[in-house]
């Protein structure tokens, strides 16, 4: 019976601190929202993704490439009051993954559309899938 005391003590105080460790992690885990996505054509080029407004502000954004390997070379966030926000990425994204987030300057920032600017490497014959998303 002793035995049996200690062994529920002991599931009780593991569930406590999975319990704390859980919404610990759940208050500062911020979600991402997809914005749009765009399939991207091969050697130089550009292409933009317009977000609407009612998307809401975003403080950050990331960008998600399938497919095939995509080199950005920068990202211009244009912004509704019509300021623009220039951030240079010099990346190779390859394909599966995910950029860091690219924290965007100032607050409340409403998102009006992203140019991505980028090359994809010719020996690569398929098309790639860009996907922009935002954190609040």
């Amino acid at each position: 019976m002793r035995n049996l005391n200690q062994f529920y003590r002991i599931q009780s105080f593991l569930f406590v601190i999975a319990l704390f460790a859980f919404a610990s992690s759940a208050f500062t885990w911020s979600p991402w929202i997809k914005l749009g996505s765009r399939t991207v054509s091969y050697a130089a080029d550009w292409d933009e993704i317009y977000v609407t407004g009612r998307m809401g502000t975003f403080n950050a954004i990331g960008i998600e490439v399938r497919k095939s390997d995509v080199h950005l070379t920068r990202v211009v966030v244009h912004y509704r009051n019509g300021t623009k926000e220039v951030v240079p990425v010099h990346k190779r994204i390859a394909a599966g993954s995910m950029t860091k987030p690219l924290n965007l300057k100032g607050v409340n920032r409403v998102i009006n559309r992203v140019t991505f600017h980028y090359t994809t490497p010719l020996s690569e014959y398929k098309k790639s899938k860009v996907v922009l998303y935002g954190r609040r």
